[in-house]
């Protein structure tokens, strides 16, 4: 504003026809008009750089490999790498809300190209991608930040569809990649396949060859090099993993400035509740914030008494965890047994009780806001009567199990982790014992440890009958096509139902949006139906963070999974932090 003000000033001066003391007079009543317009104004915040955001999590990465990506592994995708496409940061929130992780998966018009600056579909079987010129690769041997480029891409592919563990992906369904020349890679289906982008182009991240080509595989921590806004700095087994900036990435701000403004992220992995909530009390981490991995509600009251500078934010429950059935054995590959279970269970109580009314009793597998959501009171008879609890309940089970040929009920059980996010719907296990065993149902509860749920999450899914796993509700047409799809990888439940199978084949070509969402509005109601699972009540996700992290209202997740796409954007104000926390 003074720089302003000066100009005017020597403007003045150069009209010698005017009264000197009538240019000072105004000069005068422009400055103060300034000085008061900037008063009035919105405040801008000053995007420091530096410092070091900290938070926990509750789970180690069990590999560093994207080409064995487990669940524990996504952490360090939205940090190191980049795929072709992610969220926008500066997309409208009303459009995604960032603060669900899956959000940006979901919404087409929050994308925006990361690895590619462009893409185009010029027909069902062809995309066509232009690639950012001037990307490079984290600059650590053997790449020592080398350019990316369509080759790059290409080769990922092709080993990504080589891989026997990716034998049923969805992307079998790519029939070519070519790299028609350095920054356009062109991919041709085997036959249409209109959401083909997201499996493709959202859910991948592209690593250098070097790393494979030079060691054989991924594995090692220290051979994690790619695009990313930050570089993998070091890891602590089981204890911590530390993030530094990326210099040269390739990415501004909506101001032309470079990102991310952090010096660092550092993540603690603490797998008790309690200890993170401590953490977050004595300022030792910054937020809590993400998929189970926020503030559970009924912490959320002696936080806000002990700590109330504390922000918050409360989520609608984005990833509903489940028991998945096993179909394909006895006595689970019978639909009354499966009805008979889920009607046992009193899933209003369960919110009211275990969760504290901080849960929806009935939401899967679409979405409230989604529109081919159906409400419970909207369904058919036959689904109201299983998902609706009456005292006459149990009897009614204990009838569908006798029709079944079980009249003495059976014994099953359920395999789970014990610890970290697994912990409320372990114990919500015990609920299920209690209402089963009134139908006559014994359930065993067996926990395992992380390496072993793993094992079991994935192809050929080696659980015996129930297996305890948290879930996305991301798109439904990914939901059908990764979990319900007869020979599809997540397809925990293994589920090979004819209704929903020709719904998949349908909405693959299906380009009218109204008609698309009939279709997903029926598969919902034959899931729900056919109960291929039990889903808990999604729990409220409550999120908390000190107010020197600027820039943040809440946000879990623009990039795969990962907090780092977030961490790429927000800044701290390190004197208000020093005043808060002492650090």
């Amino acid at each position: 504003m003074p720089i302003e003000a000066a100009q005017l000033n020597r403007n003045l001066k150069e009209e010698s026809k005017v009264n000197k003391k009538f240019i000072w007079l105004i000069l005068s009543c422009l400055m103060v008009a300034i000085l008061v317009l900037a008063s009035c104004g919105p405040e801008v915040e000053k995007k420091e750089t530096g410092g070091v955001l900290i938070y926990a999590s509750p789970s180690p990465p069990t590999t560093f490999d994207v080409f064995e990506s487990h669940w524990t592994t996504h952490a360090i995708y939205s940090y190191v790498y980049h795929g072709l496409i992610m969220g926008d940061w500066y997309a409208d929130r009303d459009i995604a809300d960032y603060r669900l992780a899956y959000t940006y998966q979901a919404v087409e018009e929050s994308w925006m190209g990361a690895l590619a600056e462009s893409w185009e579909r010029p027909d069902l079987q062809t995309i066509i991608f232009k690639l950012r010129k001037g990307v490079h690769f984290h600059d650590k041997p053997p790449v020592n930040g080398r350019e990316f480029v369509a080759d790059d891409v290409v080769w990922f592919y092709e080993r990504f569809l080589s891989l026997p563990r990716f034998e049923t992906h969805t992307l079998q369904i790519i029939e070519s990649v070519t790299a028609t020349d350095k920054y356009t890679v062109v991919f041709k289906l085997k036959e249409p396949y209109v959401p083909i982008m997201f499996p493709l182009a959202v859910q991948q991240v592209i690593p250098p060859r070097e790393i494979v080509e030079t060691y054989g595989d991924m594995k090692d921590w220290e051979h994690a090099i790619g695009t990313g806004p930050f570089t993998l700095e070091d890891y602590q087994l089981d204890t911590s993993i530390t993030y530094k900036r990326n210099p040269d990435y390739f990415l501004k701000d909506s101001e032309g400035k470079t990102i991310p403004y952090l010096d660092g992220v550092e993540i603690l992995y603490i797998a008790d509740v309690p200890a993170r909530i401590a953490a977050l009390r004595t300022g030792k981490i910054d937020l809590m914030v993400g998929k189970d991995t926020g503030v559970p509600w009924e912490d959320r009251p002696s936080l806000e008494n002990t700590n109330p500078e504390l922000l918050w934010t409360d989520v609608g429950g984005s990833g509903p965890w489940q028991l998945h059935f096993k179909t394909i054995v006895e006595p689970l590959n019978n639909l009354k047994v499966r009805q008979a279970l889920v009607m046992g269970i009193n899933f209003q109580e369960m919110a009211d009780t275990t969760f504290g009314g901080h849960a929806r009793p009935f939401s899967w597998p679409a979405a409230p806001a989604w529109p081919f959501y159906t409400p419970l009171e909207k369904c058919p008879e036959a689904i109201r009567e299983i998902y609706t609890w009456t005292p006459d309940n149990p009897a009614k089970a204990k009838q569908l199990l006798a029709d079944a040929g079980y009249p003495d009920g059976f014994k099953t059980v359920v395999q789970y982790v014990a610890s970290g996010s697994y912990v409320p719907y372990a114990e919500a296990c015990e609920l299920f014992k209690a209402y089963w065993a009134d139908i006559g149902v014994d359930l065993e509860l067996r926990p395992v440890d992380a390496g072993t749920m793993g094992s079991l999450r994935y192809p050929p899914h080696p659980y015996e009958q129930m297996l305890l796993s948290g879930t996305a509700q991301n798109m439904m047409f990914s939901i059908l096509d990764y979990r319900y799809r007869c020979d599809a990888p997540w397809n925990r439940s293994k589920v090979c139902d004819p209704v929903i199978e020709d719904i998949i084949k349908k909405a693959a070509v299906e380009l009218d949006l109204d008609a698309r969402n009939e279709l997903f509005r029926k598969a919902n109601l034959q899931i729900l139906e056919q109960c291929y699972t039990v889903t808990f009540p999604p729990l409220e996700e409550t999120f908390a963070w000190y107010p020197y992290i600027k820039g943040y209202q809440g946000e879990s997740s623009i990039s795969y999974t990962g907090f780092g796409g977030v961490a790429t954007y927000i800044w701290l104000d390190l004197a208000q932090r020093k005043e808060m926390v002492g650090r």
